[in-house]
């Protein structure tokens, strides 16, 4: 599909072929857990990956970003975070590397592809932020999931 629109919109979108191919499970993630490299705890992510009510979601986005150091794109170094944006919230994320982003799209493939080289609904604002460390993103991810188990358990509880 990616190829046979090139043909009617010229782009740079490519493949990560070797990304999609080495990360076990990859169709398990989301472009968050991806651009937060949450891939590489796959054991915390194991932790919670059973609750279907836990989801690395664009509310923790958000809430993250209010204290990540954020960048002008001319200060971006490869590994930074890129978040995007509508006007109602966040809706996806990538990883610098080369001036370029490379990020999850759906249930599928990981993609080089330029800034606004996206799906349409993915939005047109866009900011940079200096990736966290990992432990920090770690630890931050189980505290998220163990509110949104709670938020659940409490959930089922009303509706009995």
């Amino acid at each position: 599909m990616i190829e046979k629109l090139r043909a009617i919109y010229p782009h740079s979108i490519r493949p990560a072929d070797l990304l999609s191919h080495m990360i076990e499970g990859l169709h398990y993630f989301n472009c968050f857990e991806f651009a937060f490299r949450l891939i590489e705890a796959p054991v915390v992510l194991g932790e919670f990956r059973k609750y279907e009510a836990v989801v690395f979601d664009p509310m923790m986005v958000e809430a993250l970003m209010a204290n990540l150091a954020q960048k002008q794109f001319s200060e971006i170094v490869d590994g930074d975070l890129v978040i995007y944006c509508t006007d109602t919230g966040v809706t996806h994320a990538g990883i610098t590397g080369a001036k370029r982003v490379l990020s999850k799209w759906g249930t599928g493939y990981v993609w080089f592809h330029g800034t606004f080289e996206i799906p349409a609904e993915y939005g047109q604002i866009v900011r940079y932020y200096a990736a966290p460390p990992l432990e920090l993103m770690v630890e931050r991810f189980r505290i998220h999931a163990l509110k949104q188990l709670e938020e659940f358990r409490q959930e089922l509880e009303a509706r009995s």
